[in-house]
């Protein structure tokens, strides 16, 4: 997106994920500060290392998220521009960038440079498609699905999409429509910006018309349906959309100028994840895990932007498979432990999922047998080093089925004799189903609310949950297929990440 800047302090990234918990301003970590830059687009590489454009200097950016510090650096300064804009994977390890001048105020004419960035083991090669085009500069750009070498291009000033060959450097119109245009009394003269195609639709937002919507389109880019407005701004309010990110479910995450990161879910419902913390937000993309997204802002709009902010990150995980997994006959086993394949789940969720290997700071697992199995066979490492579980009645399973109801503390510590397994919070009735511990939705929904204040005021920076399939959508307040035969959309020894403090999971 392009706008007069108020001030230029330091692109900031950052990264999370989202679930339901307190409303209270979320904690945020700083994954790289790049003083004196505005990030303006981000991809994610298959490795997962971060593309970054930036205005003002031409200059491409690198960066591992995942490295301790994170190193940012200039992989390339595409020449004869001062500005890089949309960057989209075309190919294996090959993307195209889209560049221009920019003159702080507007988008200058017959700028516009087309470029190929080619990663071919660990080398860098840029190839120029074409320069000084008539056409454009085009904001954000998407690959077809089916034809990756051809891109389409948000040209925001004229309000078209544009379709562009990457081998031929071909241009031509492929869209036009008054949804895409800039309003008649728009602020910055920008129609529309981010562009991303799910499903068969180009979904879209509108900079001035402070709109988010999609339009079916086919094979070729070519439109074959009406657009459709998801979400627009209610009036009078000032935030605008930028760039954005969809994930698998459908969701999409919406960086908004000047401070919000907002999830539009598909039948339109907005949900602000972040507000006040990020500088100016400009594109959002997931990482490689598939359940965070990084957001990347132009540094402004916040003078209290100065660094050391720390992200706490949440990984709620459900049991390995239980022997009451296998039959409903089962559900009238008491307390039952994990079943063969169980106990291969849980060894292996730390292969799986290696962040919760290296970054995990405390292990909470409800104290029910299965639960508890699956912390000790899953962080083996962690243990052997001297961490503990700890076991916490707040976490246990919704239901009152006799699988589903714990034993008296005495029973289960001399079960875990030996182990490292702190059962300290344990209260004494939490078995008995009765009281705060009822079965009831008033109840579940006010333990859940509990367990998310008490782990908000957690010093650790990561903490992982592991609990059960159907507590965990009261936990986490994600209802997505939650009604089904299992009675939770929750595999077993799935793991999900969420950032502690903002609403709604990702």
């Amino acid at each position: 997106m392009h706008y007069a800047p108020a001030s230029i302090l330091s692109a900031l990234l950052l990264s999370g994920t989202f679930s339901s918990c307190l409303p209270s301003q979320p904690k945020a970590r700083q994954i790289v500060e790049i003083p004196g830059v505005r990030i303006e687009n981000v991809a994610s590489r298959s490795n997962g290392d971060l593309l970054l454009s930036t205005m003002g200097g031409g200059k491409l950016y690198s960066v591992n998220p995942y490295e301790n510090p994170p190193k940012p650096e200039v992989i390339a300064q595409i020449e004869g521009v001062n500005s890089l804009f949309g960057i989209t994977e075309i190919g294996d390890d090959v993307f195209a960038l889209a560049a221009g001048n920019d003159t702080g105020q507007q988008f200058q004419n017959n700028s516009m440079k087309l470029s190929l960035l080619k990663f071919n083991y660990g080398q860098l090669s840029v190839d120029t498609v074409f320069e000084e085009s008539k056409c454009g500069p085009v904001n954000g750009i998407v690959a077809l699905p089916y034809h990756k070498h051809i891109i389409l291009g948000a040209d925001s000033v004229r309000g078209e999409i544009l379709r562009i060959d990457t081998t031929t450097g071909k241009i031509t119109v492929a869209i036009q429509d008054k949804e895409f245009t800039p309003s008649v009394d728009g602020t910055y003269g920008l129609g529309v910006n981010g562009i991303k195609i799910y499903k068969n639709h180009l979904y879209f937002t509108n900079t001035d018309r402070q709109t988010f919507g999609r339009m079916k389109i086919d094979k070729l880019g070519n439109k074959v349906g009406d657009v459709e407005i998801i979400y627009r701004v209610e009036k009078g309010f000032p935030s605008i959309p930028d760039d954005f990110t969809i994930h698998q479910n459908g969701n999409v995450y919406v960086g908004f100028w000047q401070d919000k990161l907002i999830k539009i879910t598909p039948d339109g419902k907005a949900t602000v994840l972040s507000e006040g913390i990020l500088a100016g937000p400009t594109s959002v993309t997931p990482g490689r895990d598939g359940k965070s997204v990084f957001v990347v802002t132009a540094g402004q709009n916040n003078d209290n932007v100065s660094g050391g902010q720390v992200v706490q990150i949440i990984h709620c995980v459900r049991h390995g498979q239980g022997v009451h997994n296998l039959s409903y006959a089962n559900h009238d086993l008491p307390d039952p432990e994990l079943t063969p394949l169980g106990e291969e789940q849980a060894k292996a969720l730390t292969t799986r999922f290696p962040e919760l290997a290296n970054n995990v700071e405390l292990i909470i697992s409800s104290p029910l047998q299965r639960t508890i199995q699956t912390a000790l066979l899953a962080f083996r490492l962690k243990l052997e080093a001297g961490m503990k579980v700890l076991a916490w009645s707040e976490v246990q399973e919704a239901s009152d089925l006799i699988c589903d109801t714990g034993s008296q503390l005495p029973d289960i510590q001399a079960r875990f004799r030996g182990l490292p397994v702190d059962f300290s919070l344990i209260e004494p009735d939490w078995y008995l189903k009765q009281g705060k511990w009822a079965p009831t939705a008033a109840c579940l929904l006010a333990r859940a609310q509990r367990a998310r204040q008490w782990l908000s005021e957690r010093p650790e920076a990561e903490i992982v949950v592991i609990s059960h399939g159907c507590f965990l959508h009261f936990l986490t307040d994600d209802w997505v297929n939650a009604i089904n035969p299992q009675a939770t959309d929750w595999a077993n020894g799935e793991d999900q990440e969420y950032d502690e403090g903002v609403n709604n999971m990702l």
